[in-house]
């Protein structure tokens, strides 16, 4: 795009998406070790949102993951978007690079 508009900018904002509870998301996690010390391995996991707050006019989500395959234990997440680090955070530490519906 450069090569053909060599004298135009563009400028891209990222908008995270807004969830309601009943969503179905899928969110793409790095493998970290929360404040809790649990390890969150990285991939792919499948969860709904179960209720949405809002504190100073940042959108948590509390989120129930799907059954791990292996354990057969169900967790929940509290999730927000950091603007400034351009990612979504768990409230123990964890990063999630990707959340959508």
């Amino acid at each position: 795009i450069t090569d053909a508009f060599p004298d135009m900018v563009a400028q891209v904002f990222l908008v995270p998406v807004r969830f309601e509870a009943g969503d179905r998301v899928q969110a793409e996690f790095s493998r970290t070790r929360d404040t809790r010390g649990t390890v969150t391995d990285e991939g792919v996991y499948l969860g709904v949102v179960e209720d949405v707050s809002v504190d100073h006019d940042m959108p948590h989500y509390e989120i129930l993951w799907d059954r791990d395959p292996i354990s057969g234990i169900y967790t929940t997440s509290l999730v927000h978007y950091r603007h400034e680090e351009k990612l979504w955070r768990t409230a123990h530490g964890g990063i999630i690079y990707g959340l959508e519906k």
